[in-house]
Parts: C-alpha cells; structure tokens; sequence
C-alpha cells in the first residue's frame, strides 16, 4: 500500500469514483459539504492524503483550516477495511505539516475511529419532517421577513453571522472569501436567505436550501441550512418565525414535501424548538478531536 500527499484535482475522477463507492457501501457520504467545497476549490493550506493499491485508489483523506484558524475539519474515505491504519496516516502527516489540532467529522455508525488518537467531541442531529408543516407563519410587530439582495445585503449578513455564531469552530469568524464560496454554490438562491429585519438592520436569517435529491414523494427535499439571530435581538421569537417563514417558503416557492436540517446537540432549545415543529433526528453526526503530541 502506498501512502502520499494528493490534492484533489491531482486525483480527478478516480476520487470522485471513490467517494461514490464509499459512500453506498457505509449508506452515508464520507465527506461532509464544507470539505466537498474546499475540495473542489482547494487553497494553498488543505492537505490531502492518498492510499493506493496496485495503482488503484482505496483511501483519501482531506483536511483544511477552519475559519477560525484554531482547528482544521478532516474526513476520510475508506473503502480497503482498513480505516484505524489509514487514519493514522493522515494523522502522521498533518503533524509533520504543523497542524496543532483537526475535528474528524464521521458520518456513518459503520465506523469506529481507533481509542486513544482522539476524543469524543460532539453529536450533530440530522432531524427531518414532511412539509408543509401544521403551525401557521408568525408575524411580529416591526419585524420585516424578506429575501436577500446580495450587493445590498450582503455585508450585513456576513457581520450578523459573525455575531450570531461567535466561537463556533466551522460558522464563525467568517471572511468575505468564506461567504462568497458559499454564494456561489450551485444551488444558492438569494430568495431562500429569508431575512428578518428591525429598524432597517438585519436581525436573523434563515438560510435555505434544496436538494439535488427528490424525497420519496417526488417532491423536493428543503433544508434550514444556517439560521442565525443576533444576539441583541434573541428572546423575541425571531428563530421560530423565520424557521416557519422558511419552510412556507421552500413548500409554496420550491415545492419541497420534505425538510431536513442540521442541530449540534448540546443546542437544548434548538432541537425543543424543532420537535414542537415536528422534526425527530434520523442520523447522526459524530465529531473526534485531534491534538498534536507535543
């Protein structure tokens, strides 16, 4: 088995012909969309570790920076049987690159990563429910619920998603860098940023999307893909009224029958707040972190 350095285009179609592989046999994708996007517009700083067999390959593993530069986020795909081994690897090589600490984010109950290289971090719920849901939109007094205008509201967002998600290792300290790669995903729609305003400052969004995927019903699949209020402007209902503004709009404007979305567990009122809507978790999301022997 031979082990080296690989970005990603180096690798091309036999990459993307691995994750695919990977991914049906553990039924979940190796790579999470953070990485996938790093992946296919790679900077200087991601590290990228290849295994190969006879010339095939049979394991990658991808690592870049947060934006918060505390910590980089690592996956692995592994389809040889022999995860602990190539995980390892990785670790190795991020070390001799000078990475202090990586989260490795598993998405699948099919593998264990091997005790005593890192430590249990986090559970992130994928919890999901049939749209259109039964609770009415909300209204509230001085609070205007619109869209996004990109050239006229998008340094306000950045600046509000910077305060709402304060310390949080992959949302936070965004750059305008780190939301223009956002923007330009393909299946952005500036429509699907419904957003609340008081007093002519943006107070909370409630970033949608929806899926390439139909659900079982033929109907589309909607996400809450990143919902954030100010933090002067918490306790008022706006996370309520903007989740039910979002999933009014992904059923009459997308046609989305089906809404998935992403809660870090130990975000109590988050995950109450989506049961009352009707969600239940259906996967889970495992994060280990790493940290460099000194």
């Amino acid at each position: 088995m031979q082990v080296r350095s690989a970005p990603p285009e180096e690798l091309g179609d036999r990459l993307w012909q691995l994750i695919a592989g990977v991914e049906q046999l553990q039924a979940a994708p190796p790579f999470g969309e953070a990485l996938l996007t790093a992946m296919s517009r790679p900077g200087r700083e991601a590290i990228g570790v290849a295994a190969e067999r006879d010339g095939e390959l049979v394991s990658y593993g991808f690592a870049a920076p947060n934006p918060d530069g505390r910590a980089w986020t690592l996956e692995i795909a592994e389809g040889s049987g022999a995860y602990g081994w190539f995980l390892g690897e990785v670790l190795d090589r991020l070390a001799a690159a000078g990475v202090e600490q990586a989260v490795l984010w598993i998405h699948t109950g099919a593998v264990e990563p091997p005790g005593g290289l890192l430590t249990k971090e986090r559970d992130l719920h994928r919890m999901a429910t049939d749209l259109p849901v039964a609770d009415d939109p909300v209204t509230l007094q001085g609070v205007e619920f619109r869209g996004l205008d990109v050239d006229r509201d998008g340094a306000a967002l950045l600046e509000l998603n910077n305060r709402a998600f304060a310390g949080h290792p992959e949302q936070g300290d965004w750059s305008r860098q780190d939301l223009d790669r956002r923007l330009a995903l393909s299946w952005f729609d500036p429509r699907g940023v419904r957003t609340a305003w008081i007093e002519g400052r943006m107070a909370a969004f409630n970033w949608t999307k929806v899926h390439e995927e139909p659900a079982p019903d033929g109907g589309a699949v909607g996400e809450i893909y990143s919902i954030g209020v100010d933090p002067r402007y918490r306790r008022r209902g706006l996370g309520r009224a903007l989740a039910l503004d979002g999933f009014r709009y992904l059923a009459e404007r997308r046609h989305a029958t089906r809404a998935i979305l992403y809660v870090d567990s130990s975000n109590e009122a988050a995950v109450r707040l989506y049961r009352t809507l009707g969600f239940a978790t259906e996967h889970v999301d495992r994060a280990y972190r790493w940290v460099r022997d000194p």
